[in-house]
């Protein structure tokens, strides 16, 4: 939702087993948003760029 700038979104629950689908209806929640990128950039610069330079040298 923040990539494609959308205040809101709705997800489809397909339930196979009797065919049923709910739609529910998610509005972009900004402090979520900012708190899980703040910790996807916390964890990709501290560890998993290190694990792909290290894997380049390695060969």
């Amino acid at each position: 939702m923040a990539v494609l700038n959308l205040s809101k979104c709705y997800v489809c629950l397909y339930a196979s087993y009797d065919g049923s689908c709910e739609m529910i209806t998610v509005y972009f929640d900004y402090d979520f948003t900012k708190t899980m990128l703040m910790k996807i950039k916390r964890i990709y610069f501290s560890e998993i760029l290190y694990i792909i330079c290290d894997q380049k040298i390695d060969g």
